[in-house]
């Protein structure tokens, strides 16, 4: 029976909402900064695959379905910053400042910590795209 409930194509979705509602409740219960609903739920939901021996393929295939959704969700964003146009148009020279020396500081420290651990060049191109949205970099990489 366990078996079954684990490898059901929903159990990854599953499990991925309900540690993410519970890390709600804890951020409404203490209100810390450390304690973010989504870095609280990826520490949960890696908890509960240790304890449970669950590997990552069996968990992936019903959280797909979130995955799936990412793209949409980052198109949404869209609307509002639409409805800032005047606002973004009048910083438009301190936003292209900042993102471009953001980009470059995260391309750079990518580059520093995979030279310094010595990693392969697999890993250094599948972390160059860390700062884009998840969306895009599931492509990107």
């Amino acid at each position: 029976m366990n078996n079954l409930l684990i490898e059901t194509s929903y159990f990854g979705i599953v499990l991925s909402l309900l540690t993410y509602w519970l890390a709600v409740q804890i951020r409404k219960r203490w209100s810390y900064s450390l304690l973010n609903p989504l870095l609280i739920s990826a520490f949960l939901t890696i908890f509960v695959l240790y304890v449970l021996d669950i590997d990552f393929q069996t968990y992936n295939q019903g959280a797909q379905m979130i995955t799936y959704l990412l793209t949409p969700s980052t198109v949404c964003l869209a609307i509002p910053l639409y409805k800032q146009t005047q606002v973004l148009v009048k910083h438009f020279g301190a936003i292209i400042v900042s993102l471009l020396c953001g980009c470059l500081s995260g391309l750079m420290s990518v580059m520093v910590l995979c030279i310094l651990l010595k990693t392969s060049e697999t890993v250094l191109y599948s972390l160059m795209p860390k700062s884009i949205t998840t969306a895009i970099a599931i492509g990107v990489s």
